[in-house]
């Protein structure tokens, strides 16, 4: 795993969190999720990482009390905004990224 590359791609998630609009193109959950997907495919891929990042971020998402795969629809029925709700789905990014670099320093 490249730190250099994943501590560049954790500043450009926490920029898009930031300013959403700018990277995303709006301010809906589903455009968030389509920017993190894409986001995700092309940076697992490169770091030939599988499927470590979405395991870290889902168990992430599970110990703060997300249990469908649908995150964004967990969050809404707990009443959050559109925009609260983006923001949580950055910071879950975020924090599985940290995640991966915390196992694998060495």
């Amino acid at each position: 795993m490249n730190h250099n590359n994943i501590n560049e791609a954790i500043q450009i998630l926490e920029k898009a969190r930031e300013h959403p609009i700018a990277y995303i193109g709006g301010k809906t959950p589903d455009l968030a999720l389509a920017f993190l997907n894409g986001f995700n495919i092309c940076l697992t891929m490169t770091e030939n990482l599988g499927f470590e990042q979405k395991d870290t971020r889902n168990a992430i998402a599970r110990s703060q009390g997300l249990q469908s795969t649908s995150h964004s629809r967990d969050l809404r029925k707990q009443g959050f905004s559109e925009q609260e709700i983006i923001e949580k789905l950055f910071t879950l990014e975020i924090e599985a990224w940290r995640q991966l670099l915390k196992e694998n320093e060495g």
